[in-house]
């Protein structure tokens, strides 16, 4: 018995075959570069509002003098 011969048909069916796989892996990347663009996002969002934090914490600390607050006036002197 002999084997099949290769068809112009089997080559289509791997044609279709490598796209459905190359689909797949484009449709695999763009979803984890999604995920990470909204834990990039997420992150922003945390730095942001622990920086706010931070500013409304130290401003209520120096009684909302934010000269007192950010050390400026140590560092530059009195005022004239």
């Amino acid at each position: 018995m002999t084997p099949p011969e290769h068809t112009p048909l089997d080559d289509l069916r791997d044609a279709v075959a490598e796209l459905q796989r190359e689909r797949q892996e484009s449709r695999d990347h763009r979803t984890r570069v999604q995920t990470l663009l909204t834990l990039a996002g997420a992150a922003a969002i945390a730095v942001v509002l622990g920086a706010v934090s931070v500013r409304d914490t130290v401003l209520r600390v120096s009684g909302g003098d934010l000269d007192t607050a950010t050390g400026a006036r140590s560092l530059l002197g009195a005022p004239p």
